[in-house]
């Protein structure tokens, strides 16, 4: 299955939207205001930071946010598809940041409530035909309905994302989705609980490239996510998530330790296969572009990794991203603006273009250390 291969577009833009802060009950409002240990802010006040990320949410929003056609309490992202001409309406890592993005905004938008429920419903509308607990990785608009495509399947940090997003959800506001039987939680735990078998090996606890892998080494950079697992040990107590952990923490050393490819650079491929993990050039099967390079799923890496650092205080994220950060500040003259779409294992680059899909999560990463 080929991914879709880039991020939704980070629009900043002038304010749109213009409700009050009254919401729907919040417990943890937005701004939060969070500070994490060893970890620094952006050199600008607190009232400027929360006020840019109110203007990114609301040009977000109002770019991209749908309506089902059929089902108007039922809401997603629009992800413009490759190429745009495609029919594509979505597709479900789409899904799990918007999910994400709207529970933390709550408080903000009055309306985040009653999006994040519609998102949910349509998460549940479309399936995956393997494990039905998961979200079918495309969907398609034909005409005035969607649809997603026979025999569909997942991706799983779509489904990593949604799953936290729900745990999320029960702290904000606790109880039961407008329209649903199960309350976040149980939504939640539904989701976790099917994830080990599915869309995690049980027998090396590596993240799988979704429900329709029958490899237990193949794994996606895109996918490692401590933060969440993390989340999941703490939701169930099983201590599959702590292997789930420790896999990750392999999978970052055996590609970027001593004498490894990445070792000067910290850079780690968009996918691995292997024990010990090394690049995996056929993209476990999905015969993606640049698979063996930090692409565009590797992209993703430093803000997850950084995610653990924050969160998780994490020390393999910790050791690992400081060489990242170490190797692009001096690749680009310490100006983010410089870091271009892709890489090879070794730094160089493999693009002559800068975006925001890979900007944005390296800038993210430069969070954890004051230099």
């Amino acid at each position: 299955m080929k991914k879709m291969s880039k991020l939704f577009p980070l629009i900043l833009g002038p304010t749109v939207f213009t409700g009050t802060t009254m919401g729907a009950g919040e417990k943890l409002p937005f701004p939060q205001q969070k500070s994490f240990p060893g970890c620094i802010k952006p050199g600008v006040s607190q009232s400027s930071m929360d006020q840019s990320i109110k203007s990114a949410y609301d040009a977000y929003k109002s770019a991209y946010l749908r309506t089902n056609p059929s089902a108007p309490n039922e809401y997603y992202m629009y992800a413009k598809g490759n190429p745009a001409t495609s029919k594509d309406a979505t597709c479900s890592e789409q899904h799990g940041y918007a999910m994400i993005t709207t529970v933390l905004m709550a408080g903000y938008d009055p309306e985040a409530k009653a999006i994040f429920d519609g998102m949910d419903a349509l998460r549940r509308r479309f399936p995956s035909t393997i494990n039905s607990k998961l979200m079918s990785w495309i969907v398609y608009k034909n005409g005035s309905s969607l649809s997603a495509p026979s025999g569909t399947n997942c991706a799983t940090d779509g489904d990593l994302d949604m799953a936290y997003a729900l745990l999320l959800a029960d702290k904000q506001w606790s109880g039961t989705p407008a329209g649903g039987s199960q309350t976040y939680l149980q939504e939640a735990l539904g989701m976790i609980n099917s994830f080990e078998g599915s869309i995690f090996s049980p027998s090396t606890g590596r993240s799988t490239l979704g429900d329709w892998a029958d490899s237990d080494e193949d794994t996606r950079s895109s996918d490692w996510m401590i933060d969440h697992l993390r989340a999941f040990k703490a939701a169930t107590g099983d201590s599959f998530w702590d292997t789930a952990e420790k896999a990750v923490n392999s999978c970052v050393t055996d590609l970027t330790g001593s004498g490894k490819p990445g070792a000067s650079t910290g850079l780690v491929p968009d996918f691995s296969t292997g024990i010990p993990a090394y690049a995996d050039a056929d993209g476990g099967g999905t015969g993606e572009e640049n698979a063996e390079s930090f692409s565009w799923n590797g992209c993703r890496y430093p803000w997850r990794m950084a995610m653990a650092v924050q969160h998780n205080q994490s020390a393999t994220a910790k050791t690992a991203l400081t060489k990242l950060l170490d190797w692009a500040a001096k690749e680009t003259n310490d100006d983010p603006a410089n870091f271009t779409a892709g890489y090879q294992i070794n730094g160089s680059s493999i693009a002559n273009y800068g975006s925001i899909g890979f900007i944005g999560p390296i800038t993210a990463a430069a969070t954890i250390d004051s230099k």
